[in-house]
């Protein structure tokens, strides 16, 4: 797997959990919007802490091809 496919399943799968609770919770989010908020500042904590552990991860990744064309080439990925 790529970093590129691995950021796009991330992402895929955050946006997913994101309307699904939404479409769940919108209602109740509305109607009292307080009770939430600590769920809400702990998801988004929760959430950074997701990203800084990625983060950390792709900082130790090799430049490897990013597709196959630049592995017919031996070229590197151009690093981010």
């Amino acid at each position: 797997m790529t970093w590129d496919e691995l950021q796009r399943t991330f992402t895929s799968t955050i946006a997913s959990a994101y309307e699904a609770t939404l479409g769940r919770l919108s209602a109740a989010i509305k109607a009292t919007p307080a009770a939430f908020e600590a769920k809400v500042t702990g998801f988004f904590a929760l959430l950074a802490e997701c990203k800084a552990n990625l983060d950390r991860i792709r900082a130790r990744l090799p430049n490897a091809p990013r597709d196959q064309a630049d592995a017919a080439r031996g070229s590197p990925a151009t690093p981010r």
